[in-house]
């Protein structure tokens, strides 16, 4: 019996996951498209940058082609780095006050923007261009968002449900 609720923990908490990092990265890739002119590029300039992670940096510039196919792989990217950043802050919203979820959302959002912004463009340099307020805000947003929908799915625990009396088992098992 602990396989079988082990598995249908494993489960629950992969679609928590998914709800939680679509949701957000698609609010995000809403932000980024409509963001976008305030640092001079166009709609779909971050799309470009997240394509090329895959395909390379002769997608970047505005005269090269955005055909399905770099929209896909651009598509592609923003979801898999908004499952696995779900992922990570979901681990860190168990068992927390609703408060210090989005504490801890908003420190993460700016956590995830200087790594990506800052540290990665050692890797990918065409992200350097956008760096500033427009992708922390968006950055943010998308991090909150997580921590939203996760407490929508998983109400916080009540303060006495916290203490080391606690008989509940984690939620997050992936």
């Amino acid at each position: 019996m602990t396989a079988a609720v082990t598995r249908t923990e494993r489960t629950r908490s992969e679609h928590e996951v998914f709800r939680a990092g679509f949701i957000a990265g698609l609010i995000k890739l809403g932000f980024d498209t409509t963001l976008a002119p305030l640092i001079l590029l166009d709609p779909w300039g971050v799309m470009r940058r997240q394509a090329a992670i895959v395909l390379g940096r002769h997608v970047v510039p505005l005269n090269a082609p955005f055909g399905l196919g770099t929209g896909i792989v651009a598509l592609a990217v923003h979801f898999a780095l908004s499952f696995f950043y779900a992922y990570l802050l979901i681990l860190a919203l168990r068992r927390t006050s609703r408060l210090a979820g989005i504490a801890i959302a908003l420190i993460f959002g700016v956590a995830i923007y200087l790594f990506n912004f800052y540290v990665l463009t050692g890797i990918f340099p065409w992200f350097v261009d956008v760096r500033g307020v427009p992708q922390l805000v968006s950055t943010v947003v998308f991090t909150v968002t997580v921590s939203f929908v996760y407490y929508a799915m998983h109400p916080p625990p009540r303060l006495e449900e916290i203490g080391p009396s606690s008989q509940h088992s984690s939620r997050m098992v992936l």
